[in-house]
């Protein structure tokens, strides 16, 4: 009988990639950057634990696909070696010290792969109520403007808004900051009661991007979400909000087949509904049920000793985003995550 070999982080992500190149029509769904997307993420798969990995595509209009990487656990002395990655070492280092005692608290990037000229990857931060962290993190990206500036936004934004996350485009100086956060059941429900509720909470935080089609339908999406619901905002250097509203309406399960039967007949399918309904999706759709996948194979724990490593590839989220107050094309975050049991 063969000796079974503990499954490397690499191994484990081109598996999960040969699955989805079985199961889908890639082209369909991200255009040609499959083959970028498949080549530029193992050298962000640092770490003993395997990251939580994204791939954003849209669900209308020219297909491309990006990828997030966001890490738990990370040892000190973790390097990237992507031209991706730019110069991180520095916030690598300091995440890994702040984890240790903010377990809640996470980071990441995320890879643009739509061109073949690697670009500098956005970088993902989530402190939650962890605001002290918010300053020395962005410091570490050489970026500490956007640390204030966030601060700033988390006391405008809150108690109903209040931020969890952000993303900041390095080496763009006037460059929004992406400002994101939990929508809280109390005022998820208050938000489908009525577009009147969605418009004293844009009012109450000076966003005035909206018409009465976009309150209409915020409450109308919001009133499709089978569980939770978050959502981003930019905020620009002088503190001005964007003209860019959105909300990612999470899916239901985590089997493949728990994830098809809620597509098509399930709560999650009044998601889907909606999508077609304002026309910001097409049959791409139907793809999200065929990606939808979950299989386990043999694999080794540290200390040595045989483990089933399960994989998990999922439609997680849909985006639904407004600017200047009129729908764009929807997109879709499909999670790929791996773990032992």
């Amino acid at each position: 009988m063969a000796e079974i070999t503990a499954l490397t982080n690499d191994l484990i992500y081109e598996l999960m990639c040969r699955r989805v190149l079985n199961d889908t029509d890639t082209s369909m769904l991200f255009g040609d950057c499959f083959s970028r997307m498949r080549a530029s993420v193992p050298p962000f798969l640092i770490g003993d634990v395997f990251p939580e990995v994204y791939f954003e595509f849209p669900l209308k209009g020219d297909p491309f696909g990006d990828v997030s990487i966001l890490y738990g656990d990370l040892d000190p002395g973790c390097t990237i070696d992507s031209d991706y990655a730019g110069d991180c070492n520095a916030m690598l280092g300091a995440y890994s010290v702040m984890r240790k005692e903010n377990h809640d608290a996470s980071c990441g990037f995320e890879l643009d792969t739509s061109s073949p000229v690697p670009g500098n990857a956005a970088v993902h931060f989530e402190p939650y109520s962890h605001t002290d962290l918010v300053i020395p993190f962005c410091d570490s990206i050489g970026a500490r403007s956007y640390g204030e500036l966030y601060l700033k936004a988390y006391r405008r934004l809150g108690p109903d808004l209040t931020p969890s996350f952000f993303g900041v485009f390095r080496g763009r100086g006037d460059a929004p900051l992406r400002v994101c956060g939990y929508i809280e059941k109390p005022l998820q429900k208050l938000l489908c009661e009525g577009s009147q509720n969605v418009k004293k909470i844009f009012d109450k935080k000076g966003f005035g991007s909206y018409n009465e089609d976009m309150l209409r339908q915020i409450s109308e999406a919001m009133n499709t979400a089978p569980i939770g619901v978050d959502y981003q905002m930019d905020v620009y250097p002088d503190e001005t909000l964007g003209d860019m509203f959105s909300l990612d309406i999470a899916l239901l399960e985590n089997a493949s087949d728990a994830v098809r039967r809620s597509l098509s007949d399930g709560a999650s399918s009044r998601v889907i509904s909606f999508l077609h309904k304002y026309g910001i999706a097409d049959d791409r759709t139907s793809a999200l049920s065929d990606i939808a996948a979950s299989f386990a194979v043999p694999d080794q724990k540290k200390d040595g000793s045989s483990a089933v490593r399960t994989f998990i590839i999922k439609p997680a989220w849909i985006k639904v985003r407004w600017r200047a107050g009129k729908l764009q094309n929807a997109k879709c975050y499909c999670r790929l995550k791996s773990f032992l049991i």
